[in-house]
């Protein structure tokens, strides 16, 4: 799985470097979920869109995991430890502590 990983994130690395030059706007996913009003008006503005009068965007979007990768991954601990020392390795401690990712 990491070796997937970092091939996509190589592959993206690579597209971006090929729009080197070209206006992008990086959205991430999380925003997107957790804030999309604010996240699309992003996007309107980054494509120069008038939003005055625009209703929010309608979602019926719902989460369907829990807050915490822990309690949605049976193996959370034996996935945290493959990424342990790897530029992944932030993605899997929650900052207010939920998840330890084995880490004495």
């Amino acid at each position: 799985a990491l070796r997937a990983v970092e091939r996509s994130h190589r592959l993206s690395t690579r597209l971006l470097e090929a729009l080197e030059g070209v206006a992008v706007l990086h959205i991430d996913y999380e925003d997107l979920l957790g804030d999309t009003e604010r996240t699309m008006t992003a996007v309107a503005n980054f494509l120069e869109l008038q939003t005055a009068g625009l209703a929010p965007p309608a979602t019926r979007l719902l989460k369907a995991t829990p807050d915490h990768l822990c309690s949605a991954v049976k193996n959370y601990r034996q996935v945290c430890s493959a990424y342990l020392n790897t530029e992944y390795e932030r993605f899997f401690d929650a900052p207010t502590g939920q998840c330890a990712c084995g880490r004495s």
